[in-house]
């Protein structure tokens, strides 16, 4: 009997079915990354992932402190905004708007 055996197919190792020039490297830093044997991160490269990250949390911090000063008394609540008047969009008054 001539059994040979079977040619793999293309297969990235994950069971993707994609081959490995196909298969296109994970982003730099993730667990993936690291699993892959990607190199660690320099210091420069950790400050600014977290100088990223670091942006985001101040961007959102500045209107919750605001806030929460605010509702404390030590900051003045301020002028509300003005309001709009909505009347010029509200629907024709018909029976399927009632």
């Amino acid at each position: 009997m001539n059994a040979q055996p079977e040619k793999p197919g293309p297969d990235d190792g994950h069971g993707h079915g994609l081959s490995a020039c196909s298969h296109t490297p994970p982003p730099v830093g993730t667990v993936e990354w690291e699993r892959a044997g990607g190199p660690p991160l320099s210091f420069g490269q950790k400050l600014s992932l977290l100088g990223g990250a670091g942006a985001v949390v101040l961007m959102d911090l500045g209107p919750r402190l605001k806030w929460l000063l605010s509702r404390w008394g030590v900051l003045s609540a301020g002028k509300p905004p003005k309001k709009i008047d909505l009347s010029a969009w509200s629907p024709p008054d018909t029976r399927a708007a009632r």
